[in-house]
């Protein structure tokens, strides 16, 4: 017999006293608006009883882009509730499982709103016999990343820009090759800084830095008027690796090299994320098309017995 339904839980961390011996996360989340907007057009999900944390950064005006994030936030929970119970441990049935609630979540945006999208990467951590996996599945640029003892910041999702659309030697650009993207760029503060006459090399095909930089843009997001692919990435975590789920208001704004060095292992999940929060408003780069400023959300995961 299968479990009964769950009903989703708010978007927020748990506080103490509701927190259970079972989570075995440290979870801190660090969420501001726009100064520009009256409501924060971001949403998220961190519930770490079942490993299930998202983010969803809406787009297409205050109204639209707020009831995107909330509606997709909504829609997927439920789907994952209803469909993801504990007992399945089969890992393909669980990507298509997190897959089709992607899809599920962006029909009934398409169907009950008449405006607005958003970006949603989703992330559930299963122990799946002596591995810990985190599957990701994700639509835009909201990303999620796995910072390693080793100090190394490797991005996990996939981003929906028109780099990412290229097929390099007839085959989509691999993961490898986006975070030897980010490695490249993890120091530029503006477009500014960078080169139009240095090329990189992508397979035989040559880009100026100024090029790539400028494909990074977002191409693809749920309610939108193209059809999507959910992008779905399985990783296998070890001891010590702290996760970050983020949308583009703190990757677009920390320089790569930046962002990793705000990860601490020794800190708290909270004191992460707040600091992480804070490195955005520093004024640390400047975005695509001059972005200053933006909604800023910062989930961060730590096992229980990382935190010192």
């Amino acid at each position: 017999m299968s479990e009964p339904k769950r009903e989703p839980k708010p978007p927020r961390p748990l506080p103490e006293s509701e927190s259970r011996e079972k989570e075995p996360f440290d979870v801190g989340i660090a969420q501001e608006p726009d100064p520009g907007h009256t409501v924060c057009e971001d949403a998220y999900t961190a519930d770490p009883e079942h490993g299930f944390f998202a983010v969803y950064d809406g787009a297409g005006g205050i109204t639209g882009a707020r009831a995107a994030a909330e509606l997709a936030r909504a829609m997927v929970t439920q789907y994952l509730d209803k469909n993801l119970t504990d007992d399945i441990t089969d890992i393909k049935a669980i990507r298509q499982i997190i897959e089709q609630a992607v899809y599920f979540s962006d029909g009934h945006i398409i169907d009950d709103l008449t405006e607005g999208a958003t970006t949603a990467t989703v992330v559930i951590i299963r122990k799946l016999g002596d591995k810990t996996i985190a599957i990701c599945a994700s639509v835009g640029d909201s990303r999620f990343y796995v910072k390693k003892q080793s100090s190394e910041l490797l991005q996990v999702s996939v981003d929906d820009n028109y780099l990412t659309q290229l097929d390099i030697a007839g085959k989509p650009i691999t993961l490898a090759e986006i975070n030897r993207l980010n490695r490249l760029f993890s120091t530029i503060r503006s477009v500014d800084e960078l080169d139009s006459e240095k090329k990189y090399v992508l397979d035989d095909n040559k880009f100026s830095e100024r090029t790539l930089y400028k494909m990074l843009n977002l191409t693809s997001v749920l309610g939108g008027q193209e059809a999507n692919e959910v992008h779905i990435v399985t990783k296998v975590l070890e001891a010590g690796d702290t996760l970050v789920l983020c949308t583009d208001g703190i990757s677009d704004l920390v320089p790569h090299n930046d962002l990793a060095a705000g990860i601490n292992p020794d800190d708290s999940a909270q004191v992460n994320a707040d600091r992480l929060l804070q490195l955005s408003k520093d004024g640390l780069r400047i975005g695509p098309n001059n972005k200053t400023e933006d909604d800023r959300t910062v989930i961060v995961i730590k096992g229980k017995n990382q935190t010192k």
